[in-house]
């Protein structure tokens, strides 16, 4: 096992018997939903109330500050949304979490299982598991996210974290890659310190050669955009994704990405939808680091056991084709912090249009809209969908966003600190030390 686990058990032995071990700063919940429809319970058997998580504007041309119902006012979108799902989606019966988790361990392979120690002090310091969030499977690695709930009476602990397991392909020769990339990605993600970035908490292995790993983060009740972009799709609302509503997201989103690229100098290269979460509060926090990218030295690179500061990337990062820039397909080095930028751009038009319009596929010259796109900007001529989700000033910054030489392209701090966003009244006040 990796010398990065040999703390573990001990560390952990000890703090179980604290009353509170878990690391400061994840939120406490007393109210709390679950995306995908699911509403764990608690001891007591009690299930928990919808959230106060509301998307609303009284006047998106005047884009006003975002309002929060009172509880106990009638149901919000967001709840009427996740409704609409549950009540649509004839699903077969789940298996009771912790047996779906023990069976995905086992699905591919009868030598990967979870070890039931190994499991239990993970339990003991971040709750039962009480749901299972989603699954995903690549040619590389299998992973599955589960709601750990963690109560206590004296002190009172009402608190949901993610966890995040994940094991390589059995098609995979070796797990020495595997681990040691999640290790870089834990040891990265944990020295992060801001609002709208996941708390990474720490990675801990579930079975005794390390193969399966458990990412312990802060859970985050409104999940991700690209299920948000699903419900709004499918409930036809304009409401979810106005011009107020959007904006906000994206003023956060910069936010982030000001904080990653300037304080601790380190690129996404893979921001989709997907890997944007919400907080019940309608708070954004980027997320899934895997392919985060080191360019400049600083104290969260020195947590991460790099081989050297990377300045310029090669090769595609993006995992969504979708949201790759186009230097990625041309294997020369390119800046990642232009990637990142060119990827924001489109999860803008995304929210915009409801996910519903895309710009193209991939921005390669194969995409017939791509190219067309290329020889449009050539000609400076406007674009379709943008001339119709954009005003004049966010029209002129998103055409910067979308350049396709990266070094046109705007770094996060000017876009944050253009006419356009100074004007965006975000539902989340600037906490942020990044700006």
């Amino acid at each position: 096992m990796s010398a990065y686990f040999q703390p573990f058990l001990d560390r952990v032995r000890k703090q179980s018997d604290s009353p509170d071990p878990v690391s400061q700063g994840v939120p406490y919940f007393r109210r709390v939903s679950h995306s995908h429809g699911l509403s764990p319970t608690n001891e007591s058997g009690r299930r928990h109330s919808a959230p106060a998580f509301a998307f609303s504007a009284k006047d998106s041309n005047q884009q006003q500050q975002h309002q929060h119902l009172p509880p106990k006012q009638a149901i919000t979108l967001w709840g009427r949304m996740i409704g609409y799902m549950g009540s649509n989606e004839k699903r077969p019966t789940p298996l009771p979490p912790l047996q779906e988790t023990h069976r995905w361990a086992e699905s591919e392979s009868e030598s990967q299982s979870i070890d039931a120690t190994h499991l239990a002090l993970v339990t003991r310091k971040y709750g039962e598991i009480s749901a299972v969030a989603s699954r995903t499977s690549t040619s590389s690695r299998s992973s599955i996210v589960v709601i750990a709930h963690k109560t206590q009476y004296c002190p009172p602990i009402d608190r949901l974290y993610a966890l995040k397991l994940s094991r390589p392909a059995p098609n995979q020769s070796s797990s020495d890659h595997h681990r040691a990339r999640l290790e870089a990605q834990a040891a990265l993600a944990s020295a992060f310190r801001h609002p709208h970035i996941v708390n990474t908490l720490e990675l801990l292995p579930l079975d005794k050669l390390g193969n399966i790993l458990c990412l312990c983060m802060e859970y985050c009740a409104g999940g991700d955009l690209r299920t948000l972009l699903q419900v709004a799709t499918t409930t036809r609302n304009p409401r979810v994704f106005s011009e107020a509503n959007a904006d906000c997201l994206f003023k956060q989103l910069l936010r982030g990405l000001v904080y990653l690229h300037n304080r601790v100098g380190v690129a996404h290269c893979d921001l989709a939808p997907e890997n944007l979460l919400l907080t019940e509060k309608g708070r954004l926090k980027i997320g899934g680091f895997e392919r985060a990218v080191v360019f400049r030295k600083t104290a969260a690179a020195h947590a991460v056991n790099v081989h050297g500061v990377v300045s310029l990337s090669t090769g595609r990062c993006g995992s969504i084709l979708a949201y790759v820039s186009p230097e990625q397909y041309t294997g020369q080095e390119f800046d990642p912090r232009a990637a990142d930028i060119w990827a924001a751009a489109l999860i803008y038009v995304a929210m915009r249009t409801g996910g519903v319009k895309k710009l193209w596929s991939e921005a390669t010259e194969k995409d017939r809209r791509f190219a067309a796109y290329v020889e449009d900007r050539k000609m400076e001529s406007d674009n379709a969908i943008l001339e119709e989700i954009c005003n004049d000033r966010s029209q002129d910054v998103l055409y910067g966003m979308l350049s396709i030489d990266p070094a046109e392209r705007p770094a996060a701090g000017e876009i944050l600190a253009s006419a356009w966003m100074q004007d965006v009244h975000c539902c989340i006040a600037d906490a942020s030390e990044g700006r």
